[in-house]
């Protein structure tokens, strides 16, 4: 959505971006799945997911679809819409730069800061701009542990929420993504909803009365 005179802004005399991508956010209990598939009732004061999706891929996919790979080059201004379709909140942490919220749901920021990390909340829409200030490949991923595997492991190393964000000094420059753990090295526990440092590995408890294996890093 952009002013009706078709200028590269959020709104009306807002900031001027160049490039712009959507990026929906959304996750999955499979026990919803397979308790509804059976007949049966969920009580979603139990919902626990356990898959992440972005533009509804998990990650490495989310790396090789044009619409989900953020690609830019230097000194690009970019904006980044987040739209959280899921059920919990998302904290969207960048590797490699700093970006600035100019409006939630629509409505503009007063105070514009540089950020790392900017929470989307369940239903909330969240635009930011990132400067491309320099180039490389980095990850963009939500900081909810879980929100980066598979049904509780890392996969290729990590899975879910993940997202490349690929930029070249110039047009002509190829920058190939980067690979590896964002929350290497260790691995986090989990007990409830609350996330504590862990080890290698280890078993997370959820509060849907289940536990999951996990892969260190």
């Amino acid at each position: 959505v952009v002013p009706a005179n078709g200028e590269n802004r959020h709104y009306p005399g807002g900031p001027f971006f160049d490039r712009q991508y959507t990026l929906v956010l959304q996750e999955l209990d499979d026990r919803v799945n397979r308790r509804v598939a059976s007949g049966g009732e969920f009580d979603m004061a139990g919902f626990e997911p356990n898959y992440f999706f972005v533009n509804g891929l998990s990650y490495p996919h989310t790396t090789t679809d044009a619409d989900t790979l953020i690609s830019m080059n230097v000194g690009d201004r970019v904006a980044l819409r987040f739209i959280n379709a899921g059920l919990i909140t998302n904290p969207m942490h960048f590797h490699g730069y700093h970006v600035e919220v100019v409006s939630r749901d629509r409505r503009p920021e007063t105070v514009v800061v540089k950020k790392d990390t900017v929470p989307v909340g369940v239903g909330e829409c969240v635009d930011v701009i990132l400067n491309c200030t320099q180039p490389g490949a980095y990850p963009l991923h939500t900081h909810y542990v879980p929100g980066v595997t598979a049904n509780g492991v890392y996969v290729n190393p990590v899975g879910g929420a993940r997202i490349g964000m690929r930029a070249a000094g110039s047009k002509h420059e190829r920058v190939d993504m980067m690979h590896g753990n964002p929350h290497s090295p260790g691995m986090t526990r989990r007990s409830g909803r609350r996330m504590h440092g862990g080890g290698s590995g280890g078993e997370w408890s959820t509060g849907g009365g289940r536990s999951v294996s996990v892969l260190g890093a």
